[in-house]
């Protein structure tokens, strides 16, 4: 299959674009005086409206850089392979809309999902609600599910369900592994199983000719499977097992499931 490619100057514009988030959370965090910060950040004892946008673009300074550089990272590791993806695809439109949704309400998302669980259901108090880790996790949601859409899109329907049963027990599999959890290691094992035992059947393909179609489409290929892992990497870091960190902070997993649920819906909605 032939694709349309953006040309040169339209591949660094958009470069630019998507460099911009990390320069303007970077800038924010170290150019910004502290107590004008502090005013962005989502209080759940006494919220303002804005900050349940502002709050993604603050950080914690307690434990040094750390959380603006994890943020900035996995937003890097995340965003740019799934550009390229739909630029190899042809459908830039579709990444760009996309991509402003979940820019502009995944803070929205993230922040009301963490108000509600945190003070409504469970009454914490949390006063110091800050991050981009939501709006990453919406982005991580979004590849995710861009992943699926692309092995059906492009893949013979016995084949791409292949694929996306290897896809889904990787995840499930490096998920237990990385945060010890036993019930997602058994998971990922006995869908590991059930994948192989299944394949060359009625129902799904061979592992040969999903290898056929890999070399076929090597390059699609090659982008597919920096996705997959980025992709998996990234999950299992959303849901860590422990959600203290080091400076004794809770790591806000409400938000990064939010954020990892808007942006699936994002990606089926445009679809």
């Amino acid at each position: 299959m032939q694709f349309n490619k953006p040309d040169t100057s339209e591949r660094i514009v958009e470069g630019i674009i998507l460099s911009l988030i990390p320069l303007i959370l970077a800038s924010i965090y170290y150019l910004t005086p502290v107590p004008i910060q502090q005013t962005l950040v989502l209080d759940h004892t006494d919220p303002v409206v804005y900050t349940f946008w502002t709050n993604s673009l603050i950080h914690s300074h307690q434990s040094a850089s750390s959380h603006l550089i994890n943020n900035l990272v996995w937003y890097s590791l995340l965003i740019f392979p799934c550009w390229s993806l739909y630029c190899f695809l042809d459908e830039r439109r579709k990444f760009w809309s996309a991509f402003f949704l979940l820019i502009i309400l995944g803070p929205l998302v993230a922040s009301l999902s963490s108000y509600v669980m945190f003070e409504v259901i469970m009454d914490f108090g949390i006063q110091n609600d800050r991050g981009f880790s939501g709006v990453v996790g919406a982005i991580g949601g979004f590849l995710l599910m861009s992943i699926i859409g692309t092995f059906v899109q492009e893949q013979e329907e016995k084949i791409s369900i292949l694929s996306m049963g290897m896809y889904f027990s990787i995840l499930l599999l490096q998920l237990g592994i990385t945060t010890s959890r036993k019930l997602w290691t058994l998971a990922g094992l006995s869908s590991l199983t059930a994948v192989s035992a299944g394949s060359n059947t009625q129902y799904m393909s061979s592992f040969p000719k999903l290898h056929n179609w890999m070399m076929e489409n090597s390059r699609l290929s090659l982008l597919i499977l920096i996705c997959v892992c980025v992709s998996v990497m990234a999950f299992s870091a959303s849901l860590p097992s422990n959600i203290i960190s080091s400076s004794g902070a809770i790591k806000n997993i409400v938000a990064h499931g939010a954020g990892i649920l808007f942006g699936m819906g994002v990606q089926i909605l445009l679809r």
